[in-house]
């Protein structure tokens, strides 16, 4: 069986300068990801997860606005064997208590080894 993890190595072992996703942004121009960038910036999140003690298929929380951080933590979570699970970060549209009720939930349904959060 083929893994997600897997096919992101062997394009970037194929060709790392090709773009693999454009950042769409909000009064900017879009932000072009390579194969390269985006392993780079996953393996960190890789590494540290590993030394955070998360073991392979265990549950990962990521609450990070949009853009490559996000993009690198999701598939940091994929390449050490990690599950995934995106969380909205909260803004003015969502309602604060309802979304403090709605992450509670998230936790408890899935027990996750870790919560990736960044504020900017």
């Amino acid at each position: 069986m083929t893994t997600f993890s897997q096919v992101l190595q062997h394009i970037y072992s194929e060709c790392p300068e090709r773009v693999t996703v454009h950042l769409m942004q909000s009064r900017q121009d879009d932000l072009p990801i390579t194969y390269q960038q985006l392993l780079e910036g996953a393996a960190g999140y890789a590494r540290a997860l590993e030394l955070a003690g998360v073991r392979p298929g265990g549950v990962v929380v990521v609450i990070l606005q949009h853009g490559a951080d996000l993009l690198y933590a999701f598939w940091g979570a994929v390449l050490h064997g990690a599950v995934p699970s995106i969380m909205p970060f909260l803004t003015e549209k969502l309602a604060p208590e309802r979304y403090r009720q709605d992450l509670a939930a998230l936790v408890r349904t899935t027990g996750p080894a870790a919560q990736a959060a960044i504020v900017t």
